[in-house]
């Protein structure tokens, strides 16, 4: 009984191992978008201070999609124009939304940032603060992260384009799965115990 009882717990080992997910077996569809203020504004004008109708600088952002088995990713990019002459200031917001079609059921919340730039007559730049810099999402089968790598982002006039880089990886489920099945085992050997000893 107690032979039988052990092997018992060991296929029960082996039948849980193969069933756990692994990170390597993940696949990711995804596409972002970028809004500032509102969707679907996916860019901004900065106007100048002193020259009505004048617009000194440009910044826009392009989404990306891709399929992919987790790590380093990229989340779009943006670009900053310098068109005139002037002085101009901008702060605002911008919102990058990360649309998982894979797994299927996926859900989450968008990436908010705090936008703040500057034109000085022939120089400009941009700093983009995204929050929060990582984020879980759920889906059918649990949940995994995404990690922002490049935050913030810093564009200005002499390097005038950003890409957004984010890491994707599967929240281990592991100890979840291990105490299911020591508590598997330790419940099978007492029961051989308990049949050992009776009477």
């Amino acid at each position: 009984m107690r032979s039988r009882c052990i092997g018992l717990g060991f296929g029960m080992l082996l039948l849980f191992l193969a069933l756990a997910p692994t990170a390597s077996a993940d696949s990711y569809t995804y596409t972002t978008t970028g809004c500032f203020g509102s969707c679907p504004n996916s860019s901004v004008s900065f106007n100048d201070s002193f020259v009505f109708n004048q617009v000194d600088a440009t910044l826009s952002f392009t989404g990306s999609a891709a399929t992919t088995s987790g790590g380093s990713v990229s989340l779009g990019s943006f670009a900053f124009s310098l068109l005139n002459r002037g002085i101009s200031t901008y702060s605002g917001l911008f919102s990058l939304d990360v649309l998982f079609t894979a797994p299927a059921g996926t859900s989450g919340n968008p990436f908010m940032a705090l936008v703040t730039g500057n034109v000085f007559y022939s120089a400009g730049g941009v700093t983009i603060t995204l929050n929060p810099p990582s984020q879980q999402f759920t889906d059918a089968n649990g949940t995994f992260g995404l990690d922002l790598t490049t935050n913030p982002i810093q564009i200005s006039s002499a390097n005038p384009n950003a890409t957004v880089y984010g890491t994707i990886a599967s929240v281990s489920e592991g100890s979840g799965w291990a105490t299911l099945v020591l508590s598997g085992i330790v419940m099978l050997g007492a029961i051989g115990m308990r049949n050992r000893f009776a009477f």
